[in-house]
């Protein structure tokens, strides 16, 4: 599962990469049913379900990513609202490992520079989808913005759990707006299905902020984690929906609160 997920991904075969990502958030969600029952005990059937969810930690930066998919790529938010909840999930069943995972390539480029993180050696997963995330870069891909969407749910509330406005099975999520909401591009955002992309954007910087917060170790000081935060603030500044914004508010208080140069002045 984690390879075809990767696969399609990476060469944009979106008509796998629904179907992955929809098994993947069916594995991690059954997973968490268990864990719910053994309620702490540590049974086998818990310690059985942590194995066949594990594999999943290496897809962690390619549910982030395609939690920031947009319009152009992707043509509606099934893809990363299952991305999104599939990242949740993870992170709410590994949280450590998680964090782990969504740090590791800002850690990777920072070894490759020297430890001084000016590197120009290109951007970590957890950039690029920052950078995707928001009104002004649905603009920048000429995609409406999310201004006149509302306030949404984050995907444990939002479409997948039968109450959220959409309908699903174990592999896909199907919106079925039923106020009168168009495609994609509706100009309604009150009842548009642009309102799932916000819910899977709002999702993925909570993620980012429970790994912060769930990091075994601080954050390196480095100007590429300043720059994140940075980033951060300016999209929470800018951005006129107020799920996204409050959300990037709380991803950029869990960066500055894990890396220790903001705790004594900041950076």
């Amino acid at each position: 599962m984690s390879a075809v997920l990767t696969y399609a991904h990476k060469n944009q075969v979106e008509p796998f990469l629904e179907p992955a990502l929809g098994i993947a958030r069916a594995l991690l969600q059954r997973a968490a049913e268990v864990l719910e029952r053994d309620n702490g005990a540590g049974g086998a059937l818990a310690q059985s379900a942590f194995a066949a969810v594990a594999p999943l930690l290496t897809c962690t930066n390619t549910f982030l990513l395609c939690a920031a998919l947009g319009r152009h790529e992707c043509v509606g938010p099934n893809v990363p609202v299952l991305a999104a909840e599939a990242l949740r999930l993870l992170c709410s069943l590994l949280p450590h490992e998680t964090s782990s995972r969504l740090f590791s390539d800002e850690e990777e480029l920072l070894r490759e520079d020297g430890g001084e993180g000016t590197s120009d050696q290109g951007s970590s997963a957890l950039a690029r989808a920052v950078a995707a995330i928001g009104t002004d870069a649905a603009l920048s891909r000429n995609e409406p913005g999310f201004g006149d969407c509302g306030a949404v749910q984050a995907t444990g509330g939002f479409g997948l759990g039968g109450g959220g406005g959409g309908v699903q099975n174990e592999t896909t999520v199907a919106f079925a707006w039923s106020s009168g909401g168009g495609g994609a591009g509706s100009g309604n955002g009150a009842v548009s299905p642009r309102r799932g992309f916000v819910s899977a954007q709002r999702t993925a910087l909570e993620v980012i902020a429970a790994c912060a917060r769930s990091a075994n170790t601080a954050l390196c000081e480095t100007k590429r984690f300043a720059e994140l935060e940075q980033t951060l603030r300016r999209l929470a500044q800018r951005e006129p929906n107020v799920s996204i914004a409050h959300a990037a508010v709380a991803a950029a208080d869990g960066i500055k609160g894990t890396a220790p140069g903001y705790r004594s002045g900041g950076y």
